[in-house]
C-alpha cells in the first residue's frame, strides 16, 4: 500500500524543528504535525510558543 510514511527521523527531525520555529517565527498562530515521532512532536511544541495540532503525531 502507499501512503504517507512517518516523517522526522534522524537528520530530517532537524530540519522540521527549524522549520516549525521559522513558522513560528514569522506570524504563524498554529503548526499542524503530521505523522511525526512522539518524541519528536514533544520537542517542536516545547520549543515554540504557538499551539501545535497532531494529527496522527506520536
Amino acid at each position: 500500500l502507499g501512503g504517507y510514511k512517518v516523517q522526522g527521523r534522524g537528520e530530517a527531525a532537524e530540519r522540521l524543528m527549524a522549520d516549525a520555529r521559522a513558522v513560528a517565527e514569522a506570524g504563524a498562530f498554529s503548526v499542524v504535525l503530521e505523522k511525526l515521532p512522539s518524541v519528536l512532536a514533544d520537542r517542536i511544541t516545547a520549543g515554540i510558543d504557538i499551539p501545535t495540532i497532531g494529527i496522527g503525531a506520536g
